[in-house]
């Protein structure tokens, strides 16, 4: 029929991190002329995979204030997601936040940057953070999570960054916060806690060669000033006052992506992060400072040949934790005796932190494939891992000063009151001694060495994953999805160690105590 034909609406679809997405094109008779715009946005309810997750896209990320800029404190833009603080659960995460799934404990939950691991190996949560202006898309996986995920008892975080364009963007910000402009933060009556919180930094990307090579550059600098109050009670109530506690940190992100040909896109990252938080792990004027330094590059190459998908990547990644005394040296109370001091329940703690000195190393060597093949109405995923996990260190606790406690009660009191010392019952000096705890000298944990150090080493841990699923769309509204994943982690510690059969009958219902560990 002459000046008629069929013509297709235009059609947008958006694909999250992920995500399966669906388009319905449909055809229609109209005129050559006609154009149809159809333009909105609206909740979006994935019908074709049933786990429990959430994205958060790139406009939500920029546009919705985050207090401190952490990357992992978006998740809590997300139903049954809480933030907790990594000092909930280790000294070694002074600084940081994890992330708890339906009240679950926030260390076992899976972090992954642009599909490779991050996750700290020893105590949870992350080893590294992000600049924030570097996400492009941040995915929460709660339940029946997606076969590609790495092992987790609670949830897993997925990130993916930004990349460079054909044209030139840019972004800075400074950020200032001050307690002398804001509510008062709490604190025990005649004590003041000053806060203040400089953020500033920027990103900028663009192509080098368009529509071929681009480059991406971030990066975020904190500098926070805190006074941390710690309130004494009777009879050492003179002692009240509190710490500095400064907390730095820097983020650094530099990506180049290249487009080979239509369907080949190639991509290097790599980031630096480095912070560092003065904290006592609830004991009052005993202060440790928590040092943390990551270095990681990733490579990534995703691809097609023919109806087959291909995506592969490489990790190496570096992790460094360590905890120094930040109390000798100090105008802290008996900050420079040569020992700890408890004294019961009254809030007076100082002297050097047992918790020191301390480290944490970990090192990741990990390759991943995923695939996939539409066939018909099915979408076969396949997939294999391997993660090669070293970690090492060593924990000298009590290793600067023995650790003395008493209880404050009658008789306590009434022997200090007799006391050598002046100043009677408030001189800490004057009161007995009814506890000791002593370094043992063992700091390390194993005696294979590691990292340059004489031993410590834990693994290495060789995690092996092997996944094979199947999408099949049975009706237009009913989609199947079925899998199988194995998971094989060969443990870091203590398999190399003979069985030791003496033990075997130390604790009743344990008869294998002494066996070897696998």
């Amino acid at each position: 029929v002459t000046g008629v034909q069929t013509c297709a609406l235009p059609i947008s679809v958006i694909v999250l991190v992920g995500n399966t997405a669906t388009a319905n094109a449909k055809l229609q008779v109209g005129q050559e002329n006609q154009v149809v715009d159809v333009q909105g946005t609206g909740v979006q309810v994935n019908t074709e995979q049933a786990g429990v997750q959430g994205v958060l896209n790139e406009a939500q990320i920029e546009n919705l204030p985050i207090n401190g800029r952490n990357f992992l404190d978006l998740a809590q833009l997300e139903p049954g997601v809480q933030i907790q603080d990594g000092q909930d659960f280790d000294p070694t995460k002074a600084g940081y936040s994890s992330i708890s799934f339906g009240g679950r404990f926030g260390r076992t939950a899976r972090i992954e940057v642009d599909g490779v691991d991050v996750s700290d190996e020893t105590v949870g949560t992350t080893t590294t953070d992000i600049p924030a202006s570097s996400i492009q898309e941040f995915q929460l996986s709660q339940s029946s999570l997606d076969l590609s995920n790495e092992l987790t008892s609670s949830g897993a975080v997925n990130v993916t960054t930004r990349s460079g364009t054909n044209s030139f963007h840019g972004q800075v910000f400074g950020l200032f916060r001050d307690s002398a402009i804001a509510a008062r933060l709490p604190s025990a009556p005649g004590i003041k806690s000053p806060f203040q919180r400089n953020q500033f930094g920027g990103r900028i990307g663009g192509p080098i060669i368009k529509n071929k090579f681009f480059f991406f550059l971030d990066g975020e600098r904190t500098k926070q000033d805190e006074f941390s109050p710690q309130p004494v009670s009777a009879p050492f109530s003179q002692y009240s006052g509190g710490f500095q506690s400064p907390f730095r940190e820097t983020d650094i992100l530099a990506k180049a992506d290249y487009q080979l040909g239509k369907s080949a896109h190639l991509f290097y990252r790599y980031t630096y992060f480095q912070n560092s938080l003065a904290a006592n792990a609830g004991y009052a004027f005993s202060v440790y400072t928590n040092k943390d330094i990551t270095r990681t590059h990733a490579v990534g190459a995703d691809f097609n040949t023919g109806p087959f998908t291909h995506s592969l990547r490489f990790q190496y990644l570096k992790f460094e934790n360590n905890i120094v005394d930040a109390t000798a040296g100090t105008s802290l109370p008996f900050a420079n005796l040569p020992l700890e001091l408890i004294m019961g329940n009254t809030g007076l703690d100082t002297g050097p932190n047992w918790l020191a000195p301390q480290a944490t190393i970990q090192s990741n060597k990990q390759f991943k494939y995923d695939g996939s093949r539409s066939i018909r109405s099915h979408i076969l995923r396949y997939g294999i891992s391997y993660n090669r996990i070293v970690g090492g260190g060593f924990a000298y606790f009590y290793g600067l000063a023995a650790q003395l406690s008493t209880n404050i009660g009658p008789s306590e009191l009434a022997f200090a009151a007799a006391g050598p010392f002046p100043g009677g019952i408030s001189n800490p000096l004057n009161y007995p001694v009814e506890t000791v705890v002593v370094s043992n000298g063992q700091g390390y944990t194993t005696p294979q060495p590691s990292f340059g150090l004489p031993a410590g080493r834990l693994g290495p841990d060789n995690r092996i994953g092997v996944y094979f699923g199947d999408s099949w769309k049975v009706k237009p509204n009913l989609t199947l999805s079925y899998g199988l994943r194995y998971a094989r982690d060969s443990g870091r510690t203590d398999t190399d160690i003979a069985p030791i059969s003496q033990l075997n009958n130390l604790i009743p219902g344990i008869p294998n105590l002494g066996g070897q560990v696998k």
